[in-house]
């Protein structure tokens, strides 16, 4: 039985509960309200009207459990269920994302990083309320206005169902950037989450081995247009993990144009994991008459993301040992490549366009925009 039915509903709790923990922990004490305190209305009851009851109490625990329970009452009051009451999410936790679009903000608190409600504030953002005031979408998942057009919400439900943890979506910038992607820009082609989901179960065009392309693929968001090589290296230290190969001050492309100038063009991206097949060894030219049909090679910016949000997601190289050509070239008309990632860091080099290689192949990105 859920609790709540709109986003405008669970916003106004949100926002109330949180003021009354901020000010208890002004008290050094932290207000909790769990689920078992709830007095829940009867189905009846709940299409009538809202009555909620919540028996509060105060305990002496860190401020960042006393959000993190916080996180599980707006979880509960979504789903109607949690770990006081299901057995499943004992094992599963709080991981499946809710069809809200409050739900960055609520693994926020469920992530147990948050000690301040300040801290709230930058993922409570002005366009998220706005979103949750104006959305009459019933969370269970009918909607009172159906459009072609798919949500984050939904999308990123959908996308989860399908590729679980091999994907890197807006809760993931959140928790690693502090970036906020309130839109995702949907190619023509992909009209609603459920056209998503066909494509990531269809069979690899690339693999001939009955792979399917949620196996062999990575998906991630972007904020459109954003980012330049060297903007996106900044995003990490030399002195942290991941980064960018050798010291930053004297890299040869620190004034190359592709990566000063050239940004990422889209906000929805479907890359191979690793450089195309057989594609070592081989001129570039001979290289993109192996890429199938919707296929291209990423631009460096791109596979830069495509390879460090990967990382940051599963703690996992990709490119090791070898390098993945791009589609830009350098001011001698060199074509960069990127690759050898590893612990050192992620390179970024440059190869004549007839120059043949075995560590030397080409990158894979499905053409999802014209």
């Amino acid at each position: 039985m859920r609790l709540i039915s709109q986003d405008s509903e669970l916003l106004v709790i949100l926002q109330v509960l949180l003021d009354k923990i901020a000010d208890s922990l002004k008290n050094k004490k932290c207000l909790v309200i769990v689920p078992d305190n709830l007095n829940l209305p009867e189905e009846k009851e709940v299409k009538k009207a809202k009555d909620f009851s919540f028996k509060t109490q105060t305990q002496d625990i860190p401020a960042t459990e006393c959000f993190r329970l916080f996180g599980v009452l707006l979880y509960h009051l979504v789903t109607g269920y949690s770990e006081y009451n299901r057995e499943s999410y004992l094992l599963d936790g709080y991981r499946k994302p809710l069809n809200s679009c409050l739900w960055p903000v609520i693994v926020f608190f469920l992530s147990g990083e948050v000690d301040k409600s300040e801290q709230v504030k930058g993922v409570l953002t002005p366009n998220i309320k706005k979103q949750a005031k104006a959305n009459g979408k019933d969370l269970n998942g009918e909607s009172e206005n159906t459009t072609p057009n798919t949500s984050v919400v939904d999308l990123n439900t959908a996308i989860r169902e399908v590729m679980g943890e091999n994907c890197f979506l807006c809760e993931d910038w959140q928790t690693h950037y502090g970036i906020e992607i309130p839109q995702i820009e949907l190619p023509p082609q992909i009209r609603n989450a459920q056209d998503l989901k066909e494509l990531l179960l269809s069979p690899c065009p690339i693999e001939s081995n009955g792979a399917i392309i949620k196996d062999t693929h990575f998906l991630f968001y972007a904020p459109a247009k954003t980012f330049t090589l060297l903007e996106w290296r900044e995003k990490h230290p030399e002195s942290g993990q991941p980064r960018f190969y050798s010291d930053y001050s004297d890299r040869w492309y620190n004034n190359q144009d592709f990566a000063k100038k050239t940004k990422n063009r889209y906000s929805l991206y479907l890359g191979y994991k690793k450089v195309l097949p057989n594609s070592t060894s081989k001129s570039y030219q001979d290289q993109l008459n192996l890429l199938p049909e919707n296929y291209e090679p990423f631009l460096a910016t791109e596979l830069a993301i495509f390879l460090i949000c990967y990382y940051k997601k599963l703690q996992e190289y990709l490119y090791s040992g070898i390098y993945g050509r791009c589609q830009d070239t350098d001011s001698d008309g060199y074509r960069v490549s990127l690759g050898n990632f590893d612990s050192d860091g992620l390179n970024v080099n440059g190869y004549s366009v007839g120059y043949c290689y075995s560590d030397l192949g080409v990158s894979a990105l499905r053409k999802l925009f014209s």
